[in-house]
């Protein structure tokens, strides 16, 4: 996800993270919240982090 962010900065709108992670087929019979936030938190700081990296070192 790191490479793909920093890649494409500022020619993507949105990042799917998890297609139909609301599917109990999708995850084994029962849907928990719990661990697909975890996930969500983990993308949103690993693309705010590439992207914010990329930008400081096309600043400089």
């Amino acid at each position: 996800m790191r490479a793909v962010a920093a890649r494409y900065q500022g020619r993507v709108q949105a990042y799917e993270i998890w297609n139909e992670q609301n599917m109990s087929g999708e995850v084994g019979g029962y849907v928990e919240v719990a661990p697909y936030l975890a996930t969500l938190k983990a993308a949103y700081t690993t693309i705010k982090g590439s992207t914010a990296a990329r930008s400081s070192s096309s600043a400089a």
